[in-house]
């Protein structure tokens, strides 16, 4: 595969990895990988591939960069697209099917955290254990995230020595199933919101589909504008911007209309942010 020249090392080296894993280990588990590529493709491996590939992005690097210091921010920035890729998915999807999914995504948390709380019943009578499933939240860290959280050697740490490591990151550390209580929870607040994001009308000789993709694309590059301006708050590449958005979903924007578009609804995505952010407090039970 042929990466740009001034792609970030960085994010080939995650592009290299996330296809490794993507590759079947064995035969009996090929099809269950290939249902992960299926599901993956355009989410993880494929977004970095056009974000390293795509000559579009080259001049949209030469921008960006000025504004990333550190590899971490490079990171946070192929997070900020997936995230913003699921926001702008987000506004076009059906709604009514869209609060059922959420409210059966709640339903099967709770079941599940109530399953993974439950004790399990011992050989003695009236010996009940915790089960082996009811962790603190570190233990189900993937091994690159705690690589890049300081544990150097996580797959061979003993119990209590990522006990040690983890409380020096914080002291206190959810459950398993204190967070797939939240995952319900915050199901059942997705499930009550509407649609909120105005959609691109529809245009003399355009189809459906070039609308809903019109409207992805104002959503994405929103979304992303917003996150480059939270690192650095002089951003103002408009032009990297209309690259990246056409690259990704082949909609071409002229510099002034997407600076048009960003600019008015910047306001209004920090209002709406702010409110989600209240909204979504974590609570500890």
């Amino acid at each position: 595969m042929a990466y740009l020249d001034n792609a970030p090392p960085v994010l080939i080296e995650l592009h290299k990895r996330i296809a490794r894993s993507l590759i079947p280990k064995s035969a009996n588990d090929s099809k269950q990988h290939k249902a992960t590529i299926r599901g993956r493709s355009l989410t993880a491996s494929k977004v970095l591939e056009i974000m390293l590939c795509d000559e579009l992005m080259r001049k949209a690097w030469k921008v960006i960069s000025k504004s990333l210091s550190s590899e971490d921010e490079y990171i946070a920035l192929y997070d900020a697209t997936r995230e913003a890729m699921r926001l702008a998915r987000r506004g076009v999807v059906d709604q009514s099917a869209r609060k059922q999914k959420y409210e059966d995504i709640a339903k099967c948390a709770n079941n599940l955290a109530r399953l993974i709380a439950e004790p399990e019943r011992g050989t003695r009578p009236n010996a009940l254990y915790a089960s082996d499933l009811d962790l603190l939240a570190y233990e189900l860290l993937p091994e690159d995230v705690a690589r890049r959280l300081g544990a150097i050697s996580w797959p061979l740490m003993k119990s209590d020595q990522r006990h040690e490591w983890a409380r020096s990151l914080l002291p206190r550390w959810p459950t398993v199933v204190e967070i797939i209580q939240q995952l319900a929870i915050r199901a059942k607040i997705l499930a009550k919101k509407g649609d909120t994001n105005k959609r691109s009308r529809l245009r003399k000789g355009e189809t459906e589909e070039q609308r809903l993709q019109k409207t992805k694309a104002r959503i994405f590059a929103c979304h992303l504008f917003n996150h480059l301006q939270s690192v650095d708050e002089n951003f103002s590449g408009f032009e990297s911007l209309r690259r990246m958005v056409k690259a990704i979903y082949m909609v071409d924007f002229t510099g002034n209309v997407l600076r048009t578009i960003i600019l008015g609804s910047l306001s209004k995505l920090q209002v709406k942010q702010r409110k989600e952010s209240a909204d979504n407090l974590y609570i500890y039970p």
